[in-house]
């Protein structure tokens, strides 16, 4: 059961990139139960940056060492990574995945973290 308003979804990421994520929230004291509410920020922050495009097609994941996590987002974000996702399925005729977004997401903001 979800809240009203939220999107349940899962996330396939590399185990190193949730650790950093996590590293991230702890350094800026966020309680973990706040996940979903920074993988949030993270989509808005990409989202607002130019040629975010660009960033997510050119985003890969190895198929060894990843984990899925459970994510909770608003259905407004939801709206919106659907959105983008279709597209980049338009413009390049092939299938993007949402959690292709995420990831981009995530490293990005994780960068801009680093950088502070």
């Amino acid at each position: 059961m979800t809240k009203a308003g939220k999107v349940r979804t899962t996330l396939c990421l590399p185990e190193s990139m949730l650790q950093s994520l996590h590293q991230a929230m702890d350094e800026a004291n966020i309680s973990r139960k706040r996940r979903s509410q920074w993988i949030e920020a993270a989509i808005e922050s990409l989202l607002q940056t130019a040629n975010y495009e660009e960033l997510i097609l050119e985003e890969f994941i190895d198929s060894r060492g990843n984990t899925t996590i459970s994510v909770s987002l608003s259905k407004i974000i939801k709206a919106k990574i659907d959105t983008v996702v279709s597209s980049l399925d338009k413009q390049l005729n092939y299938s993007v995945e949402s959690s292709r977004l995420l990831r981009t997401a995530i490293s990005q903001l994780l960068i801009k973290q680093q950088m502070r």
